[in-house]
């Protein structure tokens, strides 16, 4: 067995363990692959650095208890097909840009009710997997705080839409 696949197997073992720990506290909401996208997206991992950050399962445990005590329970999660040809990158030279990548099959939005961040919008949507937070107002793509990318208008408000109808308890300011 490689070194990679070692660390892997130690990390789906600890990750696992976590998984049981999380279910015994009543926090069911959360599957394997969530607890994946909190640690990248908490610990500003690239999807594939996960397993070589050798984490333990109290670090992970820690690290995810952390992030919902910080932002909430999720209301739920929102698929969202997007087409490449509807998203409207700025700017396209970007070199953060080349390493994103846009999932045929969907993307996942996740909107807290009272996220602790108010940035960039309250409210606003975490892509984990791609380490996205998208204000809801303008449609602006950012990577921590840096502005990465737009989502057209089109895409946007039919995801505010989606959203709306499936949570209505998120209110939107003006």
């Amino acid at each position: 067995m490689s070194e990679r696949e070692d660390m892997l197997k130690t990390y789906l073992k600890n990750q696992a363990v976590v998984y049981d720990r999380l279910l015994a506290k009543g926090i069911t909401f959360l599957s394997e692959d969530d607890i994946w996208t909190i640690l990248q997206s908490e610990l500003n991992l690239e999807y594939y650095e996960v397993i070589h950050a050798k984490l333990t399962d109290e670090k992970i445990l820690e690290v995810v208890l952390d992030h919902i005590n910080q932002n909430g329970l999720p209301l739920g999660k929102i698929e969202f097909d997007v087409d490449e040809n509807d998203i409207d990158w700025l700017p396209e030279t970007s070199d953060t840009l080349e390493k994103a990548t846009l999932h045929k099959n969907g993307r996942i939005w996740v909107v807290h009710r009272s996220d602790a961040d108010p940035f960039p919008s309250i409210p606003h949507a975490h892509n984990y997997q791609e380490n996205y937070k998208l204000n809801l107002y303008t449609g602006e793509l950012y990577r921590k705080t840096k502005l990465v990318g737009k989502m057209k208008k089109k895409e946007l408000a039919e995801l505010v839409e989606k959203i709306n109808s499936e949570f209505p308890d998120i209110k939107f300011h003006n």
